[in-house]
């Protein structure tokens, strides 16, 4: 069942790697990109949340 494949790109990789096998929400995300980034907080905010929910969607993260 190759359903739930999901392919990520760099940003989504290194928040993937910052994350992994930790409890987290939009806002860890959110502040990861913005460590990594220059991005302003909205937009981060933004990107966080609809990557969040992919990876829900996905049934990676719950």
């Amino acid at each position: 069942d190759f359903t739930k494949i999901i392919s990520m790109n760099e940003s989504a990789a290194l928040l993937w790697e910052g994350v992994k096998n930790k409890e987290f929400d939009a806002e860890t995300l959110k502040e990861l990109l913005c460590e990594e980034y220059d991005i302003d907080n909205a937009t981060a905010e933004n990107d966080a949340k609809a990557l969040l929910d992919s990876w829900i969607k996905a049934g990676i993260v719950e």
